[in-house]
């Protein structure tokens, strides 16, 4: 017989993370295919909603790779602090 514990999967850690910024974005639409192709390339799954005032987005994914989305998206200039 097997414990409980034996049959469950190791299943990787995962990180969520929520972030708004209210900040005039003219060209929002432009940082829209950069930000998807990034959490595409990182298994980042989640919801990123762009308009002329700003940012608001809630996405999981391993801990590396929403470390990752923060430094990616902190480095673009609308969303820098």
């Amino acid at each position: 017989m097997t414990s409980p514990s034996s049959s469950i999967s190791t299943v990787p850690p995962i990180a969520v993370t929520a972030y708004y910024k209210f900040v005039h974005v003219p060209d929002y639409a432009t940082y829209q295919p950069r930000i998807q192709a990034f959490c595409q390339e990182h298994g980042i799954k989640g919801i990123v909603l762009l308009a002329h005032e700003g940012i608001n987005s809630t996405v999981a994914g391993t801990p590396e790779a929403i470390a990752a989305y923060k430094a990616f998206l902190w480095s673009l200039p609308p969303f820098a602090d």
